[in-house]
């Protein structure tokens, strides 16, 4: 259970700096200085990568997720036990507000939404921002797949179950 959680976490990071590489938009330039070229090649680069790496992560953790799930299900079984540790059969990204750590990062989610939303009808002042808040909604859509997600509840579940 504790290699599934840590795999959580370090598909969380990974997918948080992936958006994070989106602030190097600030500095890339295809037809600027040698930094400016770096930057955008790293913007990209690391966008892709990080997420890539992280959706990876966070298919092997759901993978032991089930394989552990399923082990302590027969396990329970033979021993005439109910099983605690439930997880639900909707994705993520279909439920809302499923804990309080999922509904935080679904608050966020809307409000970026809305900043990105409304940026886009605001003449130049805000549209410095709107790399920005892109960034950040991503980041908390990324959060409110995962903490509303089966892999959370199950854990979750467990951890107060135990």
């Amino acid at each position: 259970m504790k290699q599934i959680k840590k795999l959580m976490v370090i598909s969380v990071v990974f997918m948080i700096i992936s958006s994070l590489f989106l602030l190097l938009i600030y500095l890339a330039d295809y037809k600027g200085s040698t930094l400016n070229i770096i930057a955008a090649v790293a913007a990209g680069a690391g966008f892709w990568i990080f997420l890539i790496s992280g959706c990876i992560l966070f298919a092997v953790m759901n993978v032991k997720r089930k394989k552990y799930q399923k082990s302590r299900q027969n396990k329970a079984e033979a021993d005439n036990k109910s099983l605690e540790g439930k997880s639900s059969r909707v994705p993520g990204i279909f439920r809302f507000f499923s804990n309080k750590l999922a509904a935080a990062a679904d608050i966020f989610m809307i409000i970026f939404f809305v900043l990105i939303m409304l940026s886009l009808f605001i003449p130049t002042g805000i549209q410095n921002l709107l790399i920005a808040f892109i960034a950040l909604f991503i980041i908390s859509l990324q959060l409110h797949c995962v903490l509303n997600g089966v892999n959370f509840t199950y854990i979750k579940s467990i951890r107060e179950g135990a």
